[in-house]
């Protein structure tokens, strides 16, 4: 049964530059739709990507458009068998074996104001991973208050913080995230951004010393398509 807190695979992809647009999500959707068909997958959707903080540097930031599935029952096997239909397919336009993916598996931490993360037309990812002198347990502790400050700032609806593996790894930019926050946006990125700008420049929201050291890399992303549900 679909769950808010159910985990998410979530599938970047950077096409060729000399591949059309409408070739590539043409392809897309049909992967979707396919995937969608293997058990254990509850619902997915496609979304393109506009990146923010690490632009063309850090991973997701470098790719234009991410796929999620959302994960119902034991994760372990439905990636299993997601890793099986996706490699079983023999189809394939020539494009693909030129296009560079990122597969990253979240797991929830907490949510606040409970909503379906993959119902949001509009949402902002946030991967990040704390200083090497700041323990887990500082940068949670943290991040949970920080979370709640940006979705009462920064005209986002709702939240969730996720831990994070990269099950396939790009080697031209390697992940470097052991967290995922992601943003349900009621405004788009850049407006969301002036808000949280202004509500630290006033001392509404005051960040720890070590700030500066988190390694971020953030993207909105907008769904191209409606969230489609297994039959």
């Amino acid at each position: 049964m679909s769950d808010t807190r159910n985990p998410i695979r979530a599938v970047f992809t950077l096409p060729p530059e000399d591949v059309a647009d409408a070739d590539f999500e043409a392809w897309h959707q049909a992967q979707v739709e396919r995937l969608l068909a293997v058990e254990g997958v509850a619902s997915a959707r496609l979304y393109s990507l506009q990146a923010s903080v690490g632009a063309g540097e850090r991973s997701p930031s470098v790719y234009r458009y991410c796929g999620l599935y959302e994960i119902d029952g034991d994760q372990a096997a439905t990636l299993a068998r997601l890793d099986a239909a996706a490699a079983a397919d023999a189809a394939q336009p020539e494009f693909v074996g030129r296009t560079r993916f990122a597969v990253y598996d979240l797991v929830v931490i907490d949510e606040i104001n409970a909503a379906h993360t993959l119902d949001a037309e509009q949402l902002y990812l946030v991967f990040g991973r704390p200083p090497a002198e700041v323990s887990d347990e500082q940068f949670d502790a943290w991040y949970i208050q920080h979370v709640r400050e940006n979705v009462e700032i920064g005209q986002m609806a709702s939240a969730h913080r996720w831990d994070v593996t990269a099950s396939l790894v790009d080697p031209v930019t390697p992940p470097h995230a052991t967290h995922v926050a992601t943003y349900e946006l009621t405004a788009g990125k850049d407006v969301m951004n002036g808000l949280l700008n202004a509500a630290i420049a006033d001392g509404r929201i005051v960040l720890p010393d070590w700030f500066p050291g988190i390694t971020f890399a953030s993207a909105q992303i907008t769904a191209l398509t409606p969230r489609l549900r297994a039959a």
